[in-house]
């Protein structure tokens, strides 16, 4: 049983935000890709339910999607302001 979880982490002391695609299988593996980076929180903020709801598109659209393909997917895609 696996999870995708979206997240803004602060990158800099700057007020940079990567944002991350966290896919966990079990309790045993866990891998980030980061997506994209923005310049303030509130970017952060607003992309990252932009990216929050690509991601769910995707899953629904396609079903059994592997986490690459939907980062490569939202990286193309013109509703994430990344």
């Amino acid at each position: 049983d696996g999870s995708i979880a979206v997240k803004a982490v602060k990158a800099t002391i700057s007020d940079e935000w990567e944002l991350e695609l966290e896919d966990s299988i079990g309790n045993r593996y866990t891998t980030i890709r980061p997506v994209g980076r923005v310049a303030t929180r509130d970017r952060a903020v607003s992309a990252l339910v932009s990216f929050a709801r690509e991601v769910n598109d995707l899953r629904h659209e396609r079903g059994e999607v592997l986490p690459d393909d939907i980062v490569r997917e939202v990286q193309r895609s013109e509703r994430v302001p990344v």
